[in-house]
C-alpha cells in the first residue's frame, strides 16, 4: 500500500519511509516515530495523535 496519510498506516506491521524514491527507514510507526526526525516532523504536520498500544 501506498499512503500520502500516515494515519492510514500507523496500525501497519511494517512501514517503508521513502524519500525522492530510496528506502530511507523500516520500523514500525513507534519505532519511526522515536528513530527519525524527518517522520516525526510528518506525523506532526498530520496531526496524528499516537495512542498507546
Amino acid at each position: 500500500m501506498i499512503a500520502y496519510r500516515l494515519s492510514t498506516i500507523q496500525d501497519a506491521d511494517s512501514i517503508l519511509f521513502l524519500d525522492k524514491n530510496r528506502i530511507v527507514a523500516v520500523g514500525t510507526h513507534a519505532s519511526l516515530l522515536a528513530e527519525n526526525e524527518f517522520y516525526r516532523m510528518l506525523v506532526a504536520n498530520q496531526q496524528i495523535h499516537n495512542a498507546p498500544a
